[in-house]
């Protein structure tokens, strides 16, 4: 079916455990031409049996992580003996070992990640940087403690390299973001220009510190007050996470 394929450039396919022979067949064909397929599935949530649904469908080669990524997994989830036993295997190297650490709070777990990252970014021969790094969590409220941190230093970076285009995408990508950067209701452009060329300039200072240059930025953009129309039951929490940065530069 080359007219089906032509324009199948790429093809992705969810729940993928719940196709059948029919589905099967039919997705081949889509990407018989580009062969640019992504697949997702997990056989655990298969639920169409009764229609034919094979989860045999699901390919055991993976390609993507590590083997000792895989390895690890597949110890966790051999753990859970009501499961669907896992025989995964990929050629990929070896690579580095997986470890779990523990923390007491998100924000000693999230004080570590940086600890992690800015090692490895120095410590890499220029082999990092620091886009090159991506945090996973099961979900978005995990990343409180780390985001309302980035969006303060988006301005600090900002302020030091004005064609610094991520902070500045960061700032005013979705303007319900970060205070201050709602430009149109709340804070006209040049109001943030003011705001960028006082921290340069405050910067420059010979006796100005970090931490006083962030207790003017979050008092300028009234960051306080943003968070608390953000989340009011999570604004004390998320103004903590400001706080601890506002420690953390003191002592440097």
């Amino acid at each position: 079916m080359p007219e089906l394929s032509d324009g199948m450039h790429e093809v992705l396919v969810d729940e993928f455990q719940d196709t059948n022979a029919i589905q099967y067949d039919l997705t081949t064909m889509m990407c018989a031409k580009h062969q640019h397929l992504t697949i997702v599935g997990d056989p655990d949530q298969s639920i169409y049996a009764w229609r034919a649904a094979d989860v045999t469908n699901l390919h055991k080669e993976n390609y993507r992580p590590t083997q000792a990524i895989l390895q690890a997994a597949l110890r966790v989830i051999s753990q859970d003996k009501k499961r669907i036993a896992k025989s995964l295997y990929t050629n990929n190297p070896m690579g580095h070992a997986v470890f779990a650490m523990g923390h007491l709070t998100s924000q000693r777990e999230s004080e570590f990640v940086c600890k992690q990252i800015r090692g490895l970014v120095a410590t890499g021969q220029g082999q990092f940087i620091n886009g090159d790094f991506a945090v996973l969590v099961p979900s978005g409220y995990l990343t409180r403690a780390l985001e309302e941190a980035f969006d303060v230093l988006a301005y600090l970076r900002l302020a030091d390299n004005p064609h610094d285009r991520p902070s500045f995408e960061r700032m005013i990508g979705d303007t319900s973001s970060v205070p201050g950067i709602e430009l149109i209701s709340r804070v006209k452009l040049a109001e943030l220009v003011a705001v960028i060329e006082k921290l340069r300039e405050m910067a420059a200072q010979p006796d100005t510190n970090v931490a006083d240059i962030i207790a003017y930025l979050v008092s300028a953009t009234k960051y306080e007050d943003y968070l608390k129309e953000k989340d009011a039951k999570e604004a004390t929490t998320l103004w903590e996470n400001v706080q601890e940065l506002l420690n953390t530069a003191a002592q440097h």
